[in-house]
């Protein structure tokens, strides 16, 4: 069944799905089909993912239909399917583009301003400081498709026209790059760790010195 259809129908076909026709659900889902896929590619700049974005709001869609309450009709019902899982999408995009290199650090990079601490601030540079080394580090190819596919947002399909190289290729390069700076950062957290546990076993040391020459001191003389 293809154009459109009426509210009844649609209620129609989506008791008949709930009751066991799933055979069904592509001519409930047909007519909206075409909308979704503009929708969805168009939020997502034409990402390569967004195929997947689709599939998933379709799987959604299929797997709970029961919560459908009737109080929109079911292509706004999809549509808020859609957009959850677009937004789940860029989430994990900003997620992964740090929070993957060093997760206790990079927490403290908020999507949002969540007022002005200057200790969030501090921790903020500093971690940005931190990715930017590591970047440094890389071979130039690696940085470029750092740069355009992590800092400039760019697609996979952008980027590989612009370095003339196929997607796969862009693919495994970025995730050979990422790799290249996850290591990079694991040492450098390591280094850091161990250098704060040399301080505390100094410290330690030194106020356990401190406190026994106190008490030392004040112990009375024996007669």
């Amino acid at each position: 069944m293809t154009g459109y259809q009426s509210s009844q129908e649609e209620a129609r076909l989506i008791c008949e799905v709930l009751e066991g026709r799933k055979d069904l659900f592509g001519d409930l889902l047909q007519p909206h089909l075409t909308s979704l896929l503009h929708f969805v590619r168009a939020k997502m700049r034409y990402d390569s993912e967004a195929d997947d974005i689709i599939q998933t709001t379709v799987l959604k869609a299929l797997t709970r239909l029961d919560q459908f309450r009737f109080e929109a009709t079911f292509r706004t019902w999809l549509m808020a399917i859609a957009l959850k899982e677009i937004q789940d999408w860029r989430r994990r995009r900003v997620h992964s583009r740090f929070v993957i290199l060093d997760p206790a650090a990079l927490s403290q990079l908020p999507i949002a301003d969540q007022g002005a601490s200057p200790l969030r601030e501090c921790q903020r540079r500093e971690t940005v400081g931190l990715f930017h080394t590591a970047l440094d580090q890389l071979p130039e190819k690696y940085q470029l498709v750092i740069r355009l596919r992590d800092l400039e947002d760019l697609s996979l399909c952008e980027i590989a026209q612009k370095l003339r190289l196929s997607v796969p290729a862009v693919k495994s390069r970025h995730h050979r790059a990422r790799l290249q700076i996850v290591r990079f950062l694991a040492a450098t957290q390591r280094t850091a760790e161990s250098r704060q546990l040399a301080r505390r076993q100094r410290s330690g040391r030194s106020g356990l010195t401190t406190e026994e020459h106190g008490l030392t001191e004040s112990r009375p003389s024996t007669p």
